[in-house]
């Protein structure tokens, strides 16, 4: 039986680059556009955090799945998640949503937004037109707008979204049916 996953490689980025590997250089307009790309944000901790600052596991796997399954088309996706989060979680969690590329959150505030901002502004430049599909409620995230399409896409019970990512919150496909309440 033929596999139809290609292998692909890339050298761990540094500093200084994109975890995006580069294309030839060209214009926006030269670029191919894909009508339905959309490029996946994952601010792990935003969506699994409770409002007492732990980790209920069962209401993170939950929330977690409902989200991987809204983005299960997603053409490129970056899920950050910092070490205490991942530790809460445990390493399966890497596994079950294994679709999403996973980076540990960098140190210090908003660095997971930061890593997601910088990733989804390397990814357009190589996907004009693409949609970014925002998996958190922080307000860092609004700046997108200004240069792409951006929808918001949070769990079914989720609180705490910016005002200014409110106009952004689209509901994709029928939510699970989840009854819960998780903190940003």
């Amino acid at each position: 039986m033929k596999s139809n996953y290609k292998a692909i490689s890339f050298a761990a980025p540094t500093v200084q680059q994109s975890v995006v590997p580069a294309v030839q250089r060209c214009s926006p307009a030269d670029l191919p556009r894909t009508r339905h790309a959309t490029i996946a944000l994952i601010d792990v901790d935003n969506i699994v955090i409770g409002r007492d600052g732990g980790v209920d596991i069962g209401r993170a796997r939950a929330a977690l799945a409902e989200v991987y399954e809204q983005l299960s088309t997603a053409e490129l996706s970056l899920a950050v998640i910092s070490e205490s989060a991942r530790a809460a979680l445990g390493s399966n969690v890497l596994f079950e949503f294994s679709k999403w590329t996973w980076r540990t959150a960098d140190e210090g505030k908003d660095a997971a937004d930061r890593q997601l901002c910088d990733f989804a502004l390397t990814a357009l430049g190589q996907r004009a037109g693409a949609r970014v599909a925002i998996v958190s409620g922080d307000h860092m995230f609004a700046d997108l707008a200004k240069v792409t399409d951006i929808e918001v896409v949070v769990p079914r019970g989720h609180h705490g979204i910016a005002r200014a990512l409110r106009p952004y919150l689209r509901v994709r496909r029928p939510a699970l049916r989840h009854d819960y309440e998780l903190a940003t």
